[in-house]
């Protein structure tokens, strides 16, 4: 995450909306993105890396 404050704006490269200065841009495999397009790809990985805890694979540690 980087705040742009050295421009007037960039666009994001992927929908091409206007970042102004202040706002957050998200640097993603190299692709400069709106907080709205790095939400969608976030979304992609997070459904992805989601696993259930359940008895087999999870143990708790007891606290001595």
């Amino acid at each position: 995450m980087s705040l742009i404050t050295y421009l007037d704006h960039i666009n994001c490269e992927s929908c091409g909306k206007r970042i102004e200065v202040g706002e957050y841009s998200y640097i993603y495999t190299n692709l400069a993105l709106c907080e709205s397009c790095m939400d969608e790809r976030l979304a992609d990985v997070k459904a992805d890396a989601q696993v259930e805890v359940n008895d087999s694979n999870f143990d708790l540690e007891k606290e001595e």
